[in-house]
């Protein structure tokens, strides 16, 4: 066989005018489903999505905004009653 003729039996057999998006090919169907079916997938992806951002959202925001903490009166009540327990230990142990 020539190389004229594998030229044209290749071009004929739907090789190249796949390649130059002629059409044609042997695996032209399989890709179509492929891609329908990768389509679905995306579209239930960002489904998904969305509904886990509309669930998510709404918390993050208010997190952003509360105040988890304590004032500074707070603070110091729970650290001057925090420190009397070891000052009457220490006072009881030195006599005074």
């Amino acid at each position: 066989m020539s190389i004229f003729n594998m030229v044209l039996s290749l071009m004929f057999q739907g090789v190249f005018p796949c390649f130059l998006g002629l059409g044609g090919g042997q695996y032209l169907g399989q890709a179509k489903q492929n891609e329908t079916a990768d389509q679905t997938a995306v579209g239930q992806y960002g489904s998904n999505a969305g509904a886990e951002s509309a669930q998510l959202n709404p918390f993050f925001s208010s997190e952003m905004k509360a105040r988890h903490g304590f004032d500074p009166t707070q603070t110091n009540e729970m650290l001057t009653a925090a420190e009397a327990g070891a000052g009457g230990a220490t006072g009881g142990a030195t006599g005074m």
